[in-house]
């Protein structure tokens, strides 16, 4: 008997064996409790067959650990940040540096693009699965079964999951926050873009809605494709309710550079009428209201932070109801003596209207040392503190926008960064920064050079 204990040792210890391991890098988007719960999930489901080695949170990040070595497996998710705004070819490109490499490409659902980009990718060998919430049927994708009708969950734990250690920022709650001015062209459209940009950078899933239909600006601040369906695609069935609202947002919107973007419609020279005066399900008598807040309520769910770019009507039904719900309402204008009347104006509707008016800030925009209203002149006629100060640099912006990319200065940084953090810890939203896990990705770049 002893001398057969050996063999069977051998045995067991060449599953894990360096030519036939299978080590996994899942690529995911922002999750309440980060890539630890399934990493451990998918360690123990398979008796230590499969083990996460990294979790990436961008496609920048995950482009950059399949440069280290061979990985078995590659496990990412359509909703990875940075991935949809080029998907083809940034999965052509996965392919062309992990060759050999076992590539899972997984989806919530299916939509219009799924086809079309499942035939542009057909010889690349990436494999193609829908898992509406994860773990879901996860293990049995691994396993090489294409199908599976058991749906896992999660194994009930004893703490929950804020108590677990934070890997990426999150907000522990959704917040809704509007930009709003009384007239076109003072950087409201910028401003909104900007933040939603450097939020997606942040790590937090955003939307940024637009409802100015006078003079959309969208697609082209962010660079995304022109032909996005937007708000003009929507019908009366699609507020009918919550869930029904969520379908329609992932239909009609886009992601770019991990921002996630739902205009008015597509850039075309027709003027678009936006859909919340449908109504619902042939309800007459229905709340003007009803749809923005189904469709507002709708998006809160999905996403953690949304940017509503109003127009300039504050009785406008999805104006009005982004700003009764809205946590902030940045009032954008220029340190002009004609923005601060039409300030007043709009703070003296807004209290007629019942909005509440300790919500609102100022952003200053295009700040120069000439300008013609002092900084506590404005303070004092409004009585409402200036939240930001936005040189002027019309060339910065303009290039920003025709990049599709957030605003780089030519000089310091950029003042959106601190900005959002300060904005958050005035809404005492919790911030876990991702700052310490980058760190710890170098430390382990420089290690594993240093033993090459």
């Amino acid at each position: 008997m002893p001398a057969s204990a050996p063999p069977q040792e051998v045995g067991e210890i060449e599953l894990p064996q360096l030519g036939q391991r299978k080590e996994i890098i899942v690529a995911l988007p922002p999750m309440a409790d980060g890539g630890d719960r399934l990493k451990k999930y998918i360690h123990e489901k398979s008796d230590g067959e499969y083990r996460v080695l990294e979790v990436a949170e961008t496609f920048a990040d995950l482009s950059r650990i399949v440069e280290k070595g061979f990985f078995e497996i590659i496990l990412a998710h359509r909703d990875l940040l940075g991935l949809e705004h080029n998907l083809v070819e940034n999965l052509k490109l996965l392919r062309e540096k992990a060759s050999g490499t076992r590539i899972i490409f997984i989806e919530r659902k299916t939509d219009e693009y799924s086809r079309m980009y499942k035939n542009h990718l057909e010889t690349q060998d990436i494999e193609w699965h829908i898992v509406p919430e994860l773990p879901g049927h996860l293990m049995s994708i691994l396993n090489g079964h294409r199908e599976s009708n058991v749906v896992f969950n999660w194994d009930e734990e004893s703490k929950p999951i804020t108590a677990m250690p934070a890997i990426r920022t999150k907000v522990l709650s959704p917040v809704l926050i509007a930009f709003h001015s009384a007239g076109g062209g003072v950087g409201k459209s910028t401003g909104s873009t900007q933040m939603g940009f450097t939020f997606a950078e942040m790590g937090y899933k955003t939307l940024v809605v637009e409802l100015d239909t006078d003079k959309p600006s969208l697609l082209r601040a962010v660079g995304a494709n022109e032909d996005c369906p937007g708000l003009a695609a929507w019908n009366s069935s699609d507020f009918k309710n919550e869930s029904t609202a969520i379908e329609a947002i992932h239909r009609t919107s886009r992601q770019v550079r991990g921002l996630y973007v739902l205009p008015v419609g597509p850039i075309s020279p027709k003027k678009v009428v936006l859909p919340f005066h449908l109504e619902v399900a042939g309800d007459k008598k229905a709340d003007s209201c009803e749809p923005a807040d189904v469709f507002y309520r709708a998006a809160l769910r999905e996403f953690q932070i949304v940017i509503v770019d109003t127009n300039t009507s504050p009785i406008d039904p999805a104006v009005y109801t982004a700003l009764k719900m809205a946590k902030r309402i940045f009032y954008v204008m220029e340190a002009t003596k004609v923005f601060l009347d039409s300030a007043e104006a709009h703070l003296a509707l807004a209290y007629d209207l019942d909005i509440e008016l300790s919500n609102y800030r100022i952003i200053l925009n295009k700040c120069t040392p000439s300008d013609p209203v002092s900084l506590r002149v404005i303070t004092q006629t409004l009585e409402l503190p200036v939240s930001q100060q936005v040189p002027l640099d019309v060339e910065g912006y303009r290039l920003a926008a025709h990049h599709g990319r957030s605003y780089k200065p030519k000089k310091g940084v950029s003042p959106w960064r601190g900005f959002c953090e300060t904005v958050l810890q005035d809404l005492e939203v919790p911030i876990n920064t991702v700052q310490a896990k980058k760190m710890s990705l170098i430390n382990w770049l420089v290690d594993w050079r240093k033993k090459r």
